[in-house]
């Protein structure tokens, strides 16, 4: 990544700090990068594809165009992608921004505690300038970038938004979905330590992971039956008209986790749903440490009032005990999830499973472990409490096949009867509106 300057382009990577910085330029001449640690410098990480070896067969005028490319523009193909045709696992193509190395540098600092990373997730603006700000003054002005983990403390940005510390759904949304690209090509040979200082190396689907599970602990009662969203608010936290009512904020305090902003954003900060329901089922209790022998998974505890009701020490009982439609804040079945467009499918298999997830799969119970989820969800339904193959569930009711049936047969037949005048003249937007 380079900035252009009157003397010519300049590189927003530095060999010093090993990080991406932003730059400023002034006149015709004059360039300087900002050494700030924010998202200027995760980003690039965004800049990242793998290409599966069974798609590029099926393009053969693309794959002659993309071998041209390497042969004639090998300088462009170096500089500005890391790799287009070196294999990795799998036999992928990788085209990134990134090399390797200025992967792994940073990294270091996104899942340092002291820096990007919170217990809620990635912050928008590095930890280490709360003590180190930077400052730079322009005509005889001070100005000062420092660590705000919740609401700006001037104008910017409308006074009342704040990238400047907090942590945002949509670039953690982003930033996992890049660290699944990358495991796709390096696969389990490339290991980072995570938290930095723990001692504990991780795959990058495995971190992936333990970023999802942050994130979700923003939304789920901890071991004192406290969501981090709610802040203090007892009313939130212990009124039973409103402790079971999750609101959806648009950006989070990036140490306590307290919720900021509106607190309808229903859009991207819904995107947490999606990671439940990919990786809820090895989410630990927030607050709880991850240990290789875990406390059951939020999302299989009873959420009783008491150490014993919350941790039940008998997991031979967990069969009697699981309920997809169990009283937590987001009921349903909790399966891995398969889809033609989430990258989860290709990165699910190589994720250690935790205890409970082993005792599921050795009694074979469906839909709690992600082999059992996987296969369930390929044959098309999602089973549990011991239902049979012939019935699918659904959240608060199951139907039978002949049900299913009638159902589409019904559908099938309004279609078939459904008449169009041809006065209607209704383009394609407004015929969609019409039909529904």
């Amino acid at each position: 990544m380079t900035v252009n300057g009157g003397t010519g382009e300049k590189s927003l990577w530095n060999d010093d700090d090993g990080f991406y910085y932003d730059a400023i330029s002034w006149g015709e001449s004059t360039s300087m990068q900002l050494p700030i640690r924010s998202l200027v410098g995760l980003i690039p990480l965004y800049a990242s594809l793998t290409l599966e070896p069974e798609l590029i067969k099926k393009f053969p005028s693309f794959t002659k165009r993309l071998d041209w490319f390497i042969k004639m523009k090998g300088n462009v193909a170096e500089r500005n992608i890391e790799s287009m045709s070196a294999r990795g696992v799998g036999e992928r193509l990788l085209l990134s921004l990134v090399s390797k190395e200025r992967l792994v540098s940073i990294l270091e600092k996104m899942l340092d505690e002291d820096e990007f990373l919170s217990q809620y997730g990635i912050r928008s603006l590095s930890k280490y300038h709360e003590e180190h700000p930077f400052e730079m003054e322009v005509h005889g002005q001070n100005y000062e970038v420092k660590y705000l983990p919740g609401e700006s403390d001037s104008g910017l940005f409308g006074g009342n938004s704040n990238w400047r510390g907090p942590i945002w759904l949509p670039v953690n949304f982003l930033i996992v979905e890049s660290l699944q690209k990358f495991y796709l090509y390096y696969g389990s040979s490339l290991k980072v330590e995570c938290p930095k200082g723990s001692g504990k190396y991780l795959n990058l689907a495995q971190v992936a992971e333990e970023i999802q599970h942050r994130l979700i602990h923003l939304f789920i009662r901890d071991v004192n039956g406290k969501r981090a969203s709610n802040g203090d608010c007892d009313l939130l936290n212990e009124d039973k008209h409103f402790k079971n009512y999750v609101l959806f904020y648009e950006y989070f305090e990036g140490d306590t986790g307290r919720g900021l902003g509106a607190g309808h954003q229903t859009g991207w900060t819904a995107l947490v749903a999606k990671w439940i329901h990919d990786t809820g089922i090895s989410c630990r209790v927030p607050k709880t440490p991850k240990t290789d022998d875990r406390r059951p998974s939020y999302f299989l505890q009873k959420h009783g009032t008491n150490d014993e009701d919350i941790y039940p020490d008998d997991q031979d009982d967990l069969s009697q005990s699981f309920s997809p439609y169990m009283s937590t804040p987001f009921p349903g079945n909790l399966t891995r999830r398969r889809s033609g467009k989430s990258l989860l499918n290709l990165t699910t298999d190589v994720l250690d499973m935790t205890d409970e997830e082993l005792k599921a799969h050795r009694r074979n119970l469906p839909g709690l472990s992600r082999t059992a989820s996987l296969a369930s969800s390929k044959s098309g339904y999602v089973s549990a409490g011991g239902a049979s193959g012939s019935e699918v569930l659904s959240r608060k009711s199951s139907c039978s096949e002949s049900d299913e049936i009638d159902f589409f047969n019904q559908v099938r037949d309004a279609i078939s009867n459904y008449e169009l005048k041809d006065d209607d003249n209704l383009s394609g937007d407004e015929l969609e509106s019409h039909i529904n």
